[in-house]
């Protein structure tokens, strides 16, 4: 049965499990920095750009479907945001950032 309006991915509930999912990888780790909220909001807001992730303003038939698309988007933002996070210490970043 296909729903009426159909089912969208819902981007506070991919801010949530993404959060999440970095706050048990930084317990894992056992780092023990928060998260940086900035920098958390600078990449959700341009992953949830409709240029960057038009997947997230389409409709779905199931909930299962929009589902997958919100798993892959949590993903996209956890990697992204590891990858940055991880370049904070490289000298070149460093002096960069001095720069500005």
């Amino acid at each position: 049965m296909k729903p009426r309006n159909g089912d969208y991915p819902v981007r506070m509930f991919i801010r949530h499990k993404a959060i999440l999912r970095l706050q048990d990888a930084a317990a894992w780790v056992d780092i023990g920095t928060p998260i940086d909220e900035i920098l958390f909001k600078d990449i959700t807001e341009t992953l949830f750009n409709a240029d960057t992730n038009p997947e997230l303003y389409r409709s779905y038939a199931s909930r299962e479907q929009a589902a997958e698309v919100e798993d892959q988007v949590v993903s996209e933002i956890v990697q992204t945001y590891r990858h940055i996070q991880s370049q904070i210490s490289n000298p070149i970043v460093q002096r960069l950032n001095a720069l500005i």
